[in-house]
């Protein structure tokens, strides 16, 4: 039981991305996961084709994170950034009363492996009602932290998953402090800060994992349910 994992490839996957995963997935069910930063564009241009997007898409990603590189000060040009998205792009933390957002849900649920795995999305604040700019785009952004509580109970309570991932793209600090104060999340597949964590870190017993950037590595998380610890963590070279 594999779940794969990528962040902050920035239109640059590993050479090995796709022989990897196809090669687990000859053998048994993964999830695929990235956590934001796929692409490279920025917040202000526009783009109408993301290659790395579509081979996200062809590769059968689950899902990913909404990065500060999919996110756009406009509604309009955030849809056309993440067109080339055919999977869930997450994002618990932003407010879904402003502008159009089918294209954008705070968490999904897979059944795999006989099990409800619910994963929800978190994104540095972008844009706040504190930030001068705020009159340039119709989104704003929540607390990550205060929002993660609110998702992790609704997971857990009311939909009774089995499993929780944070999928983040909040930095490296952020998720330790993420990990300590929010309970019920297993595993925090994070990016944004490029940290190169090659074992994961645990705090309390949620698991920390990150891929540094670029596509130099990707990361698998090992899921054995009868084994204590359930999860272990390594990355391996892609390029």
């Amino acid at each position: 039981m594999i779940i794969i994992h990528t962040n902050d490839m920035h239109n640059h996957p590993g050479s090995k991305l796709e022989a990897i995963v196809e090669g687990y997935r000859s053998n048994q069910e993964i999830i695929l996961l990235d956590a934001g930063d796929a692409v490279s564009a920025t917040n202000i241009t526009c783009t109408t084709h993301e290659p790395i997007l579509q081979k996200m898409s062809e590769m059968q990603y689950d899902a990913m994170t909404l990065g500060n590189r999919e996110f756009h000060f406009s509604a309009s040009g955030m849809r056309s950034t993440l067109q080339d998205a055919k999977f869930p792009v997450l994002c618990a933390n932003i407010d879904m009363t402003r502008g159009e957002l089918d294209y954008i849900t705070p968490y999904i649920i897979l059944d795999r492996w006989g099990m409800n795995i619910g994963i929800f999305g978190l994104i540095v604040p972008m844009i706040t009602e504190k930030m001068k700019v705020k009159h340039l785009s119709v989104f704003r952004f929540h607390k990550p932290l205060k929002i993660a509580e609110e998702v992790v109970k609704t997971l857990r309570v009311d939909h009774k998953v089995d499993m929780v991932i944070a999928l983040t793209h909040i930095g490296y600090s952020q998720d330790r402090e993420l990990a300590a104060s929010v309970k019920g999340i297993d595993i925090i597949i994070g990016g944004h800060s490029h940290t190169v964590l090659p074992e994961g870190e645990w705090i309390n017993e949620t698991l920390i994992t990150q891929t540094g950037s670029h596509g130099k590595y990707i990361g698998e998380v090992h899921f054995e349910p009868e084994s204590s610890p359930k999860f272990s963590a390594k990355l391996v070279d892609s390029k």
